[in-house]
């Protein structure tokens, strides 16, 4: 979307009556950009409520823009998660199609499950793709092997920067 401005009423301009005298001698030096309109040899008064339409139009002009702006600005948003979303599916099938092999009895962490923070598992059995993972007692889960860290192995995160 381009944005311009134009006036409603391009080469007018309507000035409070007080500042007629001000207006009417600048109009009068050389090389003044404007003129003071006359009609019948003076210049028309106009009322307040005379320009109320005139103002009610801009008005109504910068809510019709405010709400292209807003559905813009929204449509911008909508796409940026949609990418985002996109992006995160993208890097989670390759992660899912990575296989890891856990040995049996090994101890483990998920540190990408909040809901595990801190709990260290052991390893029932695995296939690759997935471990079981008993977290004491009778707590047993079945967890994508790419989210399973050995204890002891830091998940290191690249700097910002940093080259990997």
């Amino acid at each position: 979307m381009i944005e311009v401005q134009r006036p409603i009423l391009p080469m007018i301009i309507f000035a409070r009556e007080q500042h007629l005298a001000e207006l009417a001698q600048r109009a009068r030096l050389a090389g003044c950009p404007f003129s003071i309109f006359t009609f019948a040899g003076a210049a028309p008064m106009i009322a307040e409520q005379d320009v109320a339409g005139l103002r009610e139009a801009e008005h109504q002009a910068d809510i019709a823009i405010q709400a292209e702006r807003d559905a813009v600005t929204r449509e911008d948003a909508r796409r940026a998660r949609a990418d985002m979303l996109r992006s995160e599916r993208a890097k989670r099938k390759s992660l899912r199609q990575e296989r890891k092999t856990f040995a049996p009895g090994a101890e483990v962490i998920v540190p990408d499950m909040p809901a595990l923070a801190g709990a260290v598992g052991r390893i029932v059995q695995g296939d690759g793709t997935t471990a079981l993972i008993n977290f004491g007692g009778t707590l047993t889960m079945k967890v994508e092997a790419w989210r399973v860290v050995p204890v002891g192995v830091e998940q290191m995160q690249p700097a910002f920067g940093a080259a990997a």
